[in-house]
């Protein structure tokens, strides 16, 4: 498909693409074979799991094959912006794909491995315990069931590098940075910012809050892409939760020890403050810094801001779309200072504080 003049799909994308398939192949076939025969020699005595853990070494493939989808996927993308693959995919798509496309065929090696658990659990219960086949089906069952998870893993560290990609190239002027193999995506949701008017993209990770901005204080239109703003060490974040009112619904209040974030070596301190030194019920003014804020690995900006309006703002006022939007936001970012807090060495504790009365005048 590649050796042609006018190739189809370039021969580099051909190799990504294709990568892997043929070892899968291979290794499928041998095991229908070995399987059709079993079955049209079957005796009481016939066994199938040693047909599985004879090739425990060759199952490594499938994990690999996933690490791939990606590379592969963005691949196919290259070729969908080609004539040629274009009208190459529309000439066999009734007869010879039945209308999947080359992207629903790559993931069906993927779903095979849950199937093959699954075929295992059911051959499990019809064998009985005596059986010369009980002992290798059980053993075959639960290899087959670790390696489910090995290419579950891999999957879901596939979906987050490309999602972190795919947040990168949406987001314009978006830091590089951004792309680190131990950074996770965690959740993503637009939000009015109060105090300003301002529509928000709010990206969490599983380190940093990266806001996003539509710019000069308008609403975003359609197939624009929104514009980085600002990024919130989430160990500066002091969360809370705002009660609905009936002036005001949706609310959750983010206030921000440290708005000044530059490059040191400080030490990791403690992420948010206990709820009694965070804020004090009966004040209305929002926490201080504390002194020592340890410093982050980031740079916003090689000289700080001088005028007020330059100003890193260290209070957030998010209105959610509704009531699922906000308590997803607040779980999942409580989530991730949780984990942050024990990595700390920090003791366990609820991280979502409540705004009460008292603290009214916070809002305009």
């Amino acid at each position: 498909m590649a050796k042609t003049s006018d190739p189809i799909v370039r021969p580099h994308d051909t190799k990504i693409i294709f990568q892997g398939i043929e070892p899968l192949y291979k290794l499928s076939q041998q095991l229908c074979f070995e399987l059709k025969h079993e079955i049209e020699n079957w005796n009481p005595s016939s066994r199938i799991g040693r047909l599985f853990l004879k090739r425990q070494r060759s199952w490594d493939i499938y994990p690999r094959f996933v690490d791939n989808y990606s590379f592969a996927r963005e691949a196919i993308q290259r070729a969908e912006g080609t004539t040629s693959f274009n009208e190459f995919i529309k000439s066999v798509a009734k007869n010879d794909t039945k209308r999947q496309t080359l992207k629903e065929f790559l993931i069906i090696p993927i779903q095979r491995v849950t199937r093959y658990t699954l075929l295992l659990k059911d051959l499990l219960k019809q064998t009985r315990e005596d059986h010369p086949d009980y002992a290798d089906v059980s053993q075959a069952l639960k290899f087959m069931k670790n390696l489910a998870f090995k290419v579950n893993e891999v999957k879901q560290r596939e979906e987050e590098r490309t999602r972190l990609f795919t947040i990168f190239n949406s987001i314009e002027n978006c830091p590089p940075t951004m792309i680190n193999s131990k950074r996770r995506f965690m959740l993503e949701t637009d939000v009015l910012e109060t105090r300003s008017n301002r529509r928000l993209h709010v990206v969490l990770y599983s380190d940093y809050l990266m806001l996003a901005t539509s710019g000069k204080y308008r609403p975003s239109r359609a197939g624009e892409k929104w514009v980085f703003w600002r990024l919130i060490d989430l160990r500066h974040i002091i969360l809370f939760n705002v009660p609905d009112t009936k002036d005001a619904t949706d609310l959750t209040v983010i206030f921000v020890s440290n708005p000044f974030p530059t490059t040191g070596t400080d030490s990791i301190e403690p992420l948010v403050r206990s709820p009694t030194s965070a804020t004090d019920s009966s004040s209305s003014s929002p926490p201080s810094s504390p002194r020592g804020t340890p410093r982050t690995s980031f740079v916003e900006s090689k000289k700080r801001p001088t005028s007020k309006k330059q100003l890193p703002t260290n209070q957030y006022n998010f209105q959610h779309a509704d009531q699922k939007s906000k308590v997803e936001f607040l779980i999942a970012l409580e989530s991730e200072l949780s984990k942050i807090n024990k990595r700390l060495g920090g003791q366990p504790r609820n991280f979502i504080q409540t705004l009460g009365q008292p603290h009214a005048d916070l809002f305009p």
